[in-house]
């Protein structure tokens, strides 16, 4: 113990040899370091590694708080796993709990890419959400700024798993009337025989489904879609030729596909 003034310091030095401290009392303040007046911190420098490990049990935690300032991790050297953060049983935990406006968690990779991979086979693996502003996904460039690049999404469905959108196109013939039961958003009709009505099936049809409906271009005849409550909503009877096209919504408390555009091509 020493009662000392400012540069009068306690000097523990072993040159050539080490130094070790050790405590066999089973309290949690075995071994305290203390720099307890303001403005006083702490230092610890090495030359080679730096090891912290303790064997504990579940609640017999590490935890590294600064009360009113910040923690800085940093690494220099050049490699994959330059900086490490696993759990190799438990999950990983990153909050920002009490932070306002502008206090964001920032993830930036410079030069670098940006991976996201999850192996549960779940619905929600990965999950964006913003519970009240909105999400961003920009390629190449900020959002909105004229050009960019491709954004891909490798998917059966798409909207919370309930087949709303779907990527695989279906190529739908009859020779004349024919009774369309979609099975994808895209699909490609071809009237091989003359002009007729084509009637859309809502069996298994969910609410928000999108369908879009592109005549083919080598089409023999044009396919005609009534105005008929409990199938199709239109804004007058259709009449779809070759490479015309036309989009649907299905309500499914109207149950029925309801017209949202049409082009005449």
């Amino acid at each position: 113990m020493a009662s000392g003034a400012t540069a009068e310091d306690i000097d523990v030095i072993n040159t050539g040899g080490s130094i070790n401290i050790n405590a066999t009392e089973a309290v949690v303040d075995a071994i305290v370091l203390n720099a307890s007046v303001a403005l006083g911190g702490i230092d610890i420098t090495s030359n080679n590694d730096i090891d912290i490990t303790t064997t504990g049990a579940a609640g017999e935690d590490i935890s590294v708080i600064n009360t009113g300032g910040s923690i800085i991790l940093n690494a220099t050297e050049s490699a994959t796993d330059a900086v490490v953060i696993e759990s190799t049983v438990g999950g990983i935990q990153i909050l920002a709990s009490g932070a306002a406006a502008t206090e964001d968690i920032l993830v930036t990779a410079t030069g670098s890419s940006i991976l996201l991979s999850a192996t549960e086979d779940t619905a929600n693996a990965v999950s964006i959400t913003a519970t009240t502003g909105g999400v961003v996904i920009a390629a190449g460039e900020a959002a909105a700024a004229g050009t960019a690049d491709f954004i891909s999404f490798v998917s059966e469905s798409l909207f919370d798993n309930t087949a709303n959108v779907s990527f695989t196109s279906q190529v739908f013939t009859s020779a004349g009337a024919g009774n369309l039961t979609p099975t994808s958003t895209f699909v490609v009709a071809d009237n091989t025989g003359a002009e007729a009505a084509l009637t859309l099936i809502e069996t298994g049809a969910v609410d928000g489904q999108l369908l879009i409906i592109v005549m083919d271009v080598t089409t023999a005849a044009a396919y005609t879609i009534a105005d008929t409550d409990g199938t199709a909503n239109t804004s007058a009877a259709l009449t779809l030729g070759a490479g015309d096209s036309v989009v649907f919504i299905y309500d499914i408390v109207a149950a029925e596909w309801v017209q949202l555009t049409t082009s005449n091509n």
